[in-house]
């Protein structure tokens, strides 16, 4: 799968991408890149996510979602 055309806040050495994409491979992260190096592959799900921020690998220690 392909998360393209995103805001990345990659959380490492990469800093903010702000037109980037995450390519997965059986729901890990394989690519995040800036969308020059973006090849788009046969038999792929594409989403855009045009005006959209992704955090990937983000895990929200702390909510409160779903105790009301």
């Amino acid at each position: 799968m392909i998360i393209k055309n995103a805001k990345i806040y990659t959380m490492g050495e990469k800093g903010i991408i702000e037109n980037g994409f995450i390519k997965t491979e059986e729901k890990i992260i394989t690519q995040v890149d800036i969308m020059d190096k973006y090849t788009e592959g046969d038999n792929e799900k594409v989403i855009d996510a045009m005006g959209k921020w992704l955090f990937p690998g983000f895990i929200d220690a702390h909510t409160h979602l779903g105790m009301y």
